[in-house]
C-alpha cells in the first residue's frame, strides 16, 4: 500500500492545547551504580573513578567493574575496567543526540497488546502504548482505543526504542475509524528528538529538549503536529503536512531523521467526552515495497505520550494522485482537513485515499 511521490498541503487546526504525561521506561542500558566512563590501570587496581588505596584500594565512587581484576586488601592489581554505556552512564543525564537508527521496516499489520517491545525488524524495534485517560481492549488485529478524555494529554503513541531515521520516507498512510472528538478530529504528531523532553525519564536516552520546568515540561517541549478528520477511509499525511513544534520548529526534510514515535492525541476544549477509535493500518510511505515490522518480544518498557501545546492553522488540500496497474484510483473520501476529496492512489480502481 506504500507509495511515493505524495504532495501535501499542510492543514491543521489552531489552538490545539494538550499536555502529556511521563512516560515508561523505555530502552535503557546502565554504566553501573557510577558514572563509570573509563577504568583506570595501575598497581593497585583502580576502576574507572575509584578511589585509590595502598594496598589494592577499596572503590570508593566508582561503578562495578566490567574486566577489572578483584579488588581486595592485598590483592593483586586489578586491569582496565571497561567504560560505561554511553551516553547513559548510571545516573548521568541528558540532553541526548539522536542515534540515528535507520528503519528497516515499515508495514505495521499486526499490533501486540504489550506497552513492550513488540514490534520490529534489525535494530529498528519499538511498542505500542495508550496514555492519560483511555485504554487498549485485546483486539490485535488493530489498536482499539477506548475511555473519557477528560483532560489534557490522552492518546496513543507507537514508540521507537531508539531515536530513529525516517528520511526514506514521505509520510505515513493511516486508516482510522469510529469517535475521536465531538467535532471529530484527532491530532498526529511525529515526535522529533529536538522536542522531545529529556528530562522526566533520563534513563532512556532519548530528548534533546531541556526544559525550564522540570516537572512540567510541555510547555518548553511541544510536538510539531496536524489535525484531521477521522473519516473510516485510508489517508496519506505527508511529512510536509506537519508544521510547529518548539523549541525546533518541523522540516519536513531535516525533522524525520530524528523521530522517537509516532503519537496521535485526542484533542481537549474543557469538555469531557467518550472515544471509541481504532487504528486498522499504518504504513510509513515510499518507493519500495513494504517491509512487515513483524511482531519481536522483549523486555524493554515503553514511553507513553508526550503532550505539550501544538496545532496550527492550514488549509485543506488535496489527495494524491495515482495509478495501479496502469488504472486511475477511486476518489478518495478525504482529501485534507477542509479540502477537497482527494484522487485516489494505488489499489484497486475503486480504491482511492486520500491525503494531506
Amino acid at each position: 500500500m506504500a507509495s511515493a511521490g505524495l504532495t501535501a498541503i499542510a492543514c491543521g487546526r489552531s489552538n490545539v492545547l494538550y499536555t502529556g504525561d511521563a512516560y515508561g521506561s523505555g530502552h535503557i542500558g546502565s554504566g553501573g551504580s557510577g558514572a563509570v566512563h573509563t577504568g583506570g590501570t595501575g598497581a593497585n587496581g583502580v576502576g574507572g573513578s575509584g578511589g585509590s588505596g595502598a594496598k589494592g584500594g577499596s572503590v570508593n565512587t566508582g561503578g562495578s567493574f566490567a574486566t577489572g581484576g578483584s579488588v581486595a586488601v592485598g590483592g593483586a592489581s586489578g586491569s582496565s575496567g571497561s567504560s560505561g554505556m554511553s551516553p547513559v552512564a548510571g545516573a548521568s543525564g541528558g540532553p541526548f543526540a539522536c542515534a540515528g537508527v535507520e528503519a528497516t521496516c515499515d508495514a505495521f499489520q499486526d499490533f501486540p497488546v504489550s506497552t513492550m517491545i513488540s514490534w520490529g525488524s534489525g535494530a529498528f524495534t519499538g511498542g505500542i502504548t495508550t496514555f492519560g485517560s483511555v485504554m487498549r481492549d485485546s483486539d490485535e488485529t488493530g489498536v482499539h482505543v477506548v475511555g473519557t478524555v477528560d483532560g489534557y494529554g490522552s492518546g496513543f503513541v507507537f514508540w521507537f526504542t531508539r531515536c530513529s531515521d525516517l528520511s526514506a520516507y514521505t509520510g505515513a498512510l493511516m486508516t482510522l475509524s469510529g469517535t475521536a472528538s465531538p467535532e471529530g478530529y484527532i491530532t498526529f504528531q511525529p515526535l522529533t528528538n529536538s522536542d522531545y523532553p529529556w528530562q522526566p525519564r533520563p534513563q532512556d536516552g532519548k530528548g534533546a529538549c531541556t526544559s525550564s520546568d522540570p516537572s512540567n515540561p510541555w510547555t518548553d517541549c511541544v510536538a510539531p503536529s496536524v489535525e484531521f478528520a477521522v473519516t473510516g477511509s485510508p489517508l496519506a499525511v505527508s511529512w510536509s503536512a506537519i508544521s510547529g513544534g518548539a523549541p525546533v520548529k518541523w522540516d519536513d526534510l531535516a525533522s524525520p531523521r530524528e523521530l522517537v514515535g509516532l503519537q496521535w492525541l485526542f484533542p481537549f476544549n474543557g469538555t469531557a467526552y467518550s472515544v471509541d477509535l481504532r487504528l486498522d493500518e499504518l504504513y510509513l510511505l515510499s518507493a519500495e515495497s513494504p517491509v512487515s515490522c513483524v511482531s519481536a518480544a522483549g523486555g524493554m518498557g515503553g514511553m507513553g505520550g508526550i503532550g505539550g501545546i501544538g496545532g496550527m492553522a492550514g488549509s485543506g488540500g488535496a489527495g494524491t494522485a495515482g495509478q495501479a496497474g496502469g488504472e486511475q484510483g477511486g476518489v478518495g473520501n478525504e482529501g485534507g482537513m477542509s479540502g477537497e476529496a482527494g484522487v485516489g492512489t494505488a489499489g484497486s480502481p475503486d480504491a482511492g485515499f486520500g491525503g494531506i
